[in-house]
């Protein structure tokens, strides 16, 4: 096993360990083939979201331009989908500045729970 398919399982079993129940992954299309499926950490045929979903997160997928602040429509997708799944969310992107933290302020600032 690869130092990157060991990192990414424990990683996720952090995650799981910590609670939560969910993923929003804000990772562009590139992103995730690039870094998850073609010369990955080969872990799981579903790339690194199937594998999520196999360790059994529920996961919605709202790609985002990496450096760039999510649009106001991936704002309202993130919204939507951190109100339909089970919580706690983690918001997954690559370095946790331009699109996370956006997205968490506006969850914050929009959710009504």
């Amino acid at each position: 096993m690869s130092w990157l398919r060991r990192l990414v399982k424990s990683w996720v079993d952090r995650i799981l360990g910590a609670g939560f129940r969910s993923i929003i992954s804000l990772l562009e299309e590139a992103q995730l083939d690039r870094h998850y499926v073609r010369g990955g950490p080969d872990l799981h045929r579903g790339g690194l979201l199937g594998y999520y979903r196999h360790r059994g997160l529920e996961v919605a997928s709202i790609p985002c331009t990496d450096y760039q602040r999510p649009s106001d429509d991936n704002m309202c997708e993130a919204l939507a989908a951190f109100r339909r799944l089970p919580q706690p969310v983690l918001l997954h992107c690559s370095g946790g500045i331009d699109r996370s933290s956006p997205v968490a302020a506006y969850l914050s600032e929009h959710d009504e729970r």
